[in-house]
């Protein structure tokens, strides 16, 4: 029993710390996507508003 539970932890840890890394890859993709669809926002209120002096003449 010693000896499977000597295995065990640091088998179980690299496992929890390879899976964090995963997930920080992931946050890190997602992070760069908003980001983007974010500046694609940001364009379309810029072209709007560039646009509005063109009615008001």
């Amino acid at each position: 029993m010693r000896y499977r539970a000597r295995w065990l932890m640091p088998i179980c840890l690299m496992l929890v710390v390879g899976n964090s890394g995963c997930g920080y890859n992931q946050i890190q993709s997602l992070d760069e996507e908003t980001n983007a669809a974010w500046s694609e926002v940001l364009n379309q209120y810029q072209r709007r508003a560039d646009l509005i002096p063109n009615l008001v003449e």
